[in-house]
């Protein structure tokens, strides 16, 4: 879940243009406790509407002595819709390739034991849901025509609950 300590990572994040995607809601220039106030806000009206907020983490670090310091390459705002679990994920600037796809996996494998999973995907992460797909988490149930608007189509895929050979 979403917590304080998590708040100055987002704001690093901010600065770097994770929430690019959302950018009316997150305008440029904001000072962090300006930024704070509206994550509060923001996403305190996500869980509201029952909406979850999830933070992935990595192994980032070895701190002194041998603890791992778990950093977050990434926030899951999660929309349960009818049962169905709908993911959308802002991903840390730092969070590398291999971050992203192990996090993933893990994070689908465990969403799908407890609700039905459906991603919908534009042409820019078509190439990241199709590999995603070889981990047997997700798999390819059809195409939405003009869903982003006239001549940008939409793929749709959904969590299998169990591998079928």
């Amino acid at each position: 879940m979403l917590a304080d300590e998590h708040l100055p990572y987002l704001y690093i994040g901010y600065k770097a243009g994770m929430f690019e995607t959302v950018r009316e809601d997150f305008p440029e220039g904001l000072e962090r406790e300006d930024f704070d106030q509206l994550m509060g806000q923001y996403f305190g009206n996500a869980i509201a509407h029952n909406n979850t907020l999830i933070t992935l983490k990595a192994n980032a670090a070895l701190k002194r002595g041998g603890d791992v310091n778990m950093v977050p390459i990434g926030l899951v705002y999660l929309s349960i819709f009818q049962s169905v679990a709908h993911p959308h994920v802002f991903w840390m600037p730092w969070a590398r390739p291999r971050n992203k796809m192990e996090a993933s996996v893990k994070f689908l494998a465990d969403l799908k034991k407890e609700h039905p999973v459906m991603v919908v995907v534009g042409d820019e992460t078509l190439d990241w849901f199709k590999h995603l797909s070889k981990y047997g988490v997700l798999r390819r149930v059809g195409n939405l025509k003009n869903f982003f608007g006239k001549e940008k189509d939409a793929a749709l895929f959904e969590g299998v609950k169990e591998w079928v050979a």
